[in-house]
Parts: structure tokens; sequence; C-alpha cells
């Protein structure tokens, strides 16, 4: 095992230095440094009095090259060595210490490197105990806020100052230690299971740390695949707008140019048109903290903009055009939202006609602030160029030179790209979208009005591929998740989730719900009955109604089933509408061989937990695979609504205190029609409102509304929704995020996913939009 070591990671020890460091000591350790030509990198350091580092240094402008640092009160050494980033080295203090001063040797792969003296009445003389990975809290080297990147293991220390041949010995090729070297007082091996006692001493790793499966001979290939991705920072997506495509000409570590403070810089040109007076988007929201655009090509000193996205951490763009800001000191700015022009300024004299680039770093102060440091950060949700056309998706990555990169494009979307529940919220200022393109790739587009241009998210991939359009069944069962579900080309069931805070935003899965095989790509309901609780609903190929269970405090949150419902059958790729009105309740219905509504429930506490036998509901009938839309408007009111197979759009009702809780209907909603089969969408707003939306065969976005205190409790409508033109007998769907709020979605006849929203208190309660989805 080892520990990664990021942005704020670091190891805490309760091995104190006065158990070793006032006589004769080694202090030793492997270390995999993720970049060569950082700034300072204490692998060890302390934690509480004084000043101790030893590891990295500083690469620096006269001697842009890989150093070493070793730092004991105001004494410090920062040597040149030869060091390969992401390789294995073994690194070595050696302390002779005398009454009055102490003499340290430094090595790197069990060659001495250099040594230097220090009076032990130096003020700085250490205290406290030992921290790996960076040093006390506020304390810098050399102002700068220093940090170590990569991994770390097999930290030792030795109550004795060790010879050459012995520090040879230790840095072998594969050398571990073991827990039984003489004069070993304390190891760390971060490695499971027993250990000798010298090697058990407490470690707490805080901040951006990790235990990591090193190889067991430290194979340096195998093991730098473990660096883990930056986690400590805002989620990020590349500066620049959607769909263009920018290269990278140097990275983190460059050789010309980005080494010390500078180290995580990357220099990008744009690929697909010029880059002079190309376009930059921030890349996350925040507000801006400084403008600088009055320099001129030819000039030493840039124009820049940097914009602070959180405490610690501040966009820099850098080498803008003159006059080229966008935006003002202060200023509130969105995520994707301009901020200015790339220039070629900064550059110096012969750079203007050329040399146009965009500089960006995150830092931890703003550009050029004493004591200031770049910081690695992985970006979210883009392509990267495979060969001369290929993209390939890429959920959270770091950038490295030569990568050509790109914010995917907006996608194209056909009718089946949408379904009634695909769109869901989360909270009165969250709405997601859920829908797949014309190759069946899934994407998801989100609504956050404090940090989107345009209030929406750009279109973020979800997962792989799955095949072509299909349905995707989305639950949010909690104000940060989102499952959803789907069936494969193959039939086979597969899930996905996302937590907005968790893993970065990154999606989990694609996981098989067990070994069901239904129809290729027929639909799936998912219902969440509590956050902890999912069921998902499907039709196998044989016909059989089958569900499926999973709850995270049973059976390990292993997925349960498949078992069948009601020993009941229906036609295959049936959807089938899936409910919960409690935690113990389930209510599904699903268009039967012969075109009647059926409907089966569960509850935990009845039937001794087995489902009803089915029921049909009135004497309807559908097509057959037609959608059924469902909605509780209180635990003991269901709502259901269906197209029947003459085209009238039809509602049933079930009221437990109605009727001896019998259910009644069907009625037309307000005598509207559509074609056969289509999906009519439903939202209650509050217990004593509904309202449906549906595409008639005009194309038009039709809504009617009902409410028992007006029109005498009769349905109102149909009306149109503004002057959208979507496909007959496509889908809407349709939330409601407060009861004076609906919003709804369609395709437009072009592919272009759209919106529009009605609010009570705005526009004199008319519908706005259509409004372009990405």
């Amino acid at each position: 095992m080892a520990v990664a070591l990021g942005w704020s990671g670091h190891v805490d020890t309760d091995l104190k230095f006065s158990e070793f460091f006032n006589s004769d000591h080694t202090l030793c350790l492997r270390f995999l440094p993720h970049w060569a030509k950082v700034f300072e990198g204490p692998c060890i350091a302390e934690k509480g009095q004084g000043a101790f580092a030893l590891g990295q240094g500083s690469a620096t402008q006269a001697d842009p090259v890989p150093h070493l640092y070793a730092g004991v009160g105001g004494q410090a050494v920062a040597p040149i060595v030869t060091l390969v980033a992401r390789q294995w080295h073994h690194l070595a203090l050696v302390g002779d210490v005398g009454r009055t001063s102490a003499t340290f040797r430094l090595y790197l792969n069990g060659s001495k490197v250099t040594e230097f003296t220090v009076s032990k009445f130096d003020a700085g003389w250490p205290s406290g105990t030992l921290r790996f990975g960076k040093r006390s809290s506020r304390a810098t080297i050399n102002k700068r806020n220093a940090q170590f990147f990569g991994l770390l293991t097999d930290v030792g220390i030795f109550t004795e100052a060790l010879s050459d041949r012995e520090i040879s010995a230790l840095a072998a090729p594969g050398k571990r230690l073991t827990g039984s070297e003489p004069n070993l007082l304390a190891g760390y091996t971060f490695r499971e299971g027993p250990h000798p006692t010298k090697l058990l001493r407490p470690s707490t790793l805080r901040g951006e740390a990790d235990l990591v499966p090193s190889s067991a001979n430290l194979d340096s290939v195998a093991d730098a695949a473990l660096l883990p991705l930056p986690r400590w920072h805002e989620p990020l997506d590349l500066p620049f707008p959607v769909g263009e495509a920018w290269a990278t000409g140097q990275a983190y570590d460059g050789n010309v140019s980005h080494w010390g403070l500078a180290v995580c810089t990357l220099d990008m040109g744009r690929v697909d048109g010029p880059t002079d007076g190309a376009p930059l988007c921030s890349a996350a929201p925040g507000v801006v903290e400084e403008v600088q655009d009055t320099e001129a090509p030819g000039t030493w000193t840039s124009n820049v903009v940097d914009v602070k996205h959180a405490p610690g951490q501040f966009a820099s763009y850098v080498h803008l055009r003159q006059n080229g800001a966008e935006v003002t000191k202060g200023q509130p700015i969105k995520q994707l939202e301009r901020v200015g022009l790339t220039g070629n300024t900064g550059l110096g004299p012969g750079q203007v006609d050329g040399g146009y680039h965009l500089h960006f770093a995150i830092n931890d102060k703003p550009d050029q602030t004493e004591g200031f440091v770049t910081l690695p950060v992985a970006f979210s949700d883009y392509e990267l160029q495979v060969g001369d056309s290929d993209w390939k998706p890429v959920a959270r990555g770091m950038l490295e030179s030569g990568d050509v990169v790109r914010n995917p494009p907006t996608p194209a979307f056909l009718p089946a790209s949408l379904t009634a529940g695909c769109a869901v919220t989360r909270a009165v200022d969250k709405l997601d979208l859920i829908a797949t393109d014309i190759r069946g790739r899934v994407w998801t587009a989100r609504w956050r009005p404090d940090r989107y241009v345009n209030n929406w998210d750009r279109w973020r991939p979800v997962l792989s591929d799955i095949g072509h359009p299909r349905p995707i069944g989305v639950v949010a069962r909690s104000a940060e998740r989102l499952d959803i579900v789907c069936a494969d080309g193959a039939g086979g069931i597969y899930t996905g989730g996302w937590h907005e805070t968790l893993d970065n935003g990154v999606w989990g899965g694609w996981w098989r719900v067990r070994d069901v095989v239904a129809e290729a790509s027929s639909p799936v309901s998912i219902v969440a009955r509590a956050p902890t609780k999912l069921d998902v609903f499907a039709i196998r190929k044989d016909g059989e109604i089958s569900t499926a269970a999973w709850d995270r405090d049973v059976e390990d949150g292993k997925w349960r089933g498949w078992w069948q419902v009601a020993e009941a059958n229906a036609p295959e790729g049936s959807p089938i509408a899936a409910i919960s009105r409690s935690p113990n309740q389930l209510d599904i219905f699903v268009v039967g061989q012969n075109g009647g509504i059926y409907t089966s429930a569960w509850n935990s506490s009845a039937n001794n937990g087995q489902w009803l036998k089915f029921w049909r509901i009135g004497d309807l009938v559908a097509e057959q695979r037609s959608w059924i839309s469902a909605v509780a408007r209180s635990p003991s009111q269901l709502d259901i609504f269906v197209v029947a197979e003459n085209g009238q759009i039809s509602t049933a009702a079930w009221d437990r205190d109605v009727d001896g809780g019998k259910w009644r209907g069907w009625w037309s909603v307000a005598g509207g029609e559509t074609r056969p089969g289509a999906p009519v969408s439903v939202v209650s707003r509050h217990p004593q409102q509904l309202d449906v939306f549906t595409v008639m065969e005009d194309g038009g976005v039709y809504t009617a509304a009902w409410n028992p205190g007006a029109n005498n409790g009769k349905w109102e409508g149909w009306w149109r929704v503004l002057d959208l033109q979507s496909n007959a007998g496509s889908a809407v769907a349709a939330v409601s995020r407060h009861p004076d709020q609906l919003d709804v979605f369609a395709v437009r006849t072009d592919g272009q996913m759209s919106t529009a929203a009605w609010n009570a208190q705005v526009n004199d309660g008319k519908w706005q939009g259509w409004w372009r989805i990405g």
C-alpha cells in the first residue's frame, strides 16, 4: 500500500521529534512524485513548532530542473538532482547530532547529494509530531503553501545515523521495510494485515489523502496509474464554448515554462478556428477578482482575468487581447459565461503577430500575488479526440500535452429520446432532464438559476453508450441523488446513479440488475420508496411482469429479485407506470393483452407482503403497449391517464375515502384527442390540482387542468403551449417545482430539446418559452 497525496492532503502521526531528533537518527522514505519540476513538496515535515521539511524543492527560472529540499530550523538546502516524474525514488536524511550542532546528510536513491549543519540552539529547531505531505497549518516554505503531490510509502525513522552503505542497501530497488531492521524506531508502510510492533504506530489521513494498493515490488508504471484525480476543487468545465476543439500545447510540468509555482498550468490553442480573438468562458461560477486588459502586444505584462470560484480557488485567464476583457472586477459570473478574448499579450517583443494562446491555471491566490502557486485540477464531462474524427467521453480527467478536447456539442434528439417521466425536480431550484440522443447516448441537462448561463447547464454525457434511443426511467430519491434505469440492446436491465457532491459528481454504473432479460430497449420503470429504497419494474421476454428491489441496508445493498408480480403477463415491451404513495406502498399500472387497463398493489403490512392480484380498471380499451401516467395527489388519492384506442385522452381516479375505495372513471379529459398510444404527462401541483400535457396531431404541445374549485370541478383546456412544433404522438415531460410553477420539455421537429415555463405570478400567468436547452 501507499498513501496518495493531493492538494491539502497529509498524514498525521503521533511520533514526536523528541523521541529521536536530539540524537543521531535517520529518516528515509520511498516517494513517487506526480511531477518533477514542482514547487516545494515536503514528504516529511513538522506538525508543531519550529521548522522541518524533507522532500521536493522548487524548480526556478534560473534552474528549471528538479530539486530536492531539506530544511531544519533556519537552514535549508535545495540541490539540483535527477528526478523523474511518476517513478519511485528513495530519499534519506541522516542526522549526526552533537552537543551543540547537527550535520545532516541528504541522499537520493542511495547516493549522497549534499550536507548542511544546523545549531541545536536554532530558534526553529523542530518539536511536535511528524506529518507527511505538508507542514503545520499555515506554515509555508519560501512563502508558498508547500504540498507534496504523489505517492508515499515505507517511511522509516531510525535511532542511528546510518552509513552510506546502509542507506544504499535500503534504497535498493524493490527493497521494502519489514519492521525488523536494526535501530528502527517506527515505520509506516500503510500495508494491511498483521505487522511487527514497529510498524503499528497510528497514522491519520486528512484532506486529499487516499490509500492505494501499490505493487509489492513498487513497479513505477503500475503504481503511477494509481495516482488519483484531484477532487479538492469546484467542478470545472473546459474554459471555452461548447463544441469548440482546443489543443493542449504545454500541460503540467511542461518543458517550456511550466515549472515551480507555475507547474500546474495549461497552454491551449483553438483547433477549428483562429485562436486570436477566440472567446473564453468561466470554468465554474464565481466572482471576478481582477481584470487587467490595457497592455498591448509586445510587452512582458499579460492581460489577465482572475475569477474566484471558492476560498483558495482562483482561475487565471492569461494573455488576453488588449481591451479583450468582457467582465468587470466584482462581477458575479456563471459557469461558461464569457470572460474575454484570447490574445498574445505578455509574451515580450517579437510576439506581436504570433504566440496566440490561452494560459490557464487554478491558483491558491490571485495570479502574481506573493506566494501564489498553481494547483492541479481535473475537468468534468468533456470529450477527448481519438484519431482524426472520433471523440471519447471523459467523465473527469487531467489534460496532457497534445490532447485535443472539447465540451461536447449539443446533441440532436428524436421523438423517442424523451419520455414523460424523464424530467425530475430535486428541489425548488434544481431540475434535471435525462434523454438519449439520435445515437442512443444518454445525456443530462440541469437547471440551476445561480450557476449556469441562461440558468440551464450544457448537455453532459451520462456513462457509456447503450445503443440507440430508448426510454430512460429516472427518479430523484433525495435532493442530491438521481437514479436511472434502462434496458440495453440485448434486453439486459441496467441502472446508473449520481450524487451531486460525492465522487465529484461523476455518474456510477452501468450496473446490471441481476439476470432478467426483457425485450431489447423496452421501457423500464424505477421508483424510490425512500432515500435508501429503490424498486424497478420490467416485462420479461415471455411477458411476465417482474420487479426487483434495492435497499441500502439489506443484503449489503445488493439488488434482490426478480419476482413475478401477481403471476400476471402483458405484451412484451409494454411500459409500466409505477408509483409509491408511502415508503411501504407501491402501485403499478399496465395495458393488458386485451387492451384493458390493469393495476396491482403491494403493501409490506398487507396480504403477507405479497402483491395483490391484478384487477381491471373500468372497461376502457387502449392500444397494446400504450403509456399510462399515474400521480398520487396524497397517500390516499391516485389519478391515472391514458389515450384510448379511439384517441380520446381519458382519466380514472381512486380515493380511499370515496365510493368504498373503488376506482372511478373513465372520463374524457376536456374532450381532448391525440394519437392512440401516445403518452400523456401529468403533474399534481397540490392535492387539489392536476395539469396534463400531450402532443396532439398537429404537433403542438397542449395542456389541460383540473381543480375541484374551478369550472364546477370539470376539466378545462386544451390550451396550446406557445408555438413549438413537435412530432404528433411524441412525449412531453413535465414537472412542478412549487404550487405556482410548471416546467415542460419537448423535442422540436429539428431535433432540438426545448423547455417552456409557467408561473402564476410571472408574465400575467402566461406561458413563457420555448427555450432551447444547450
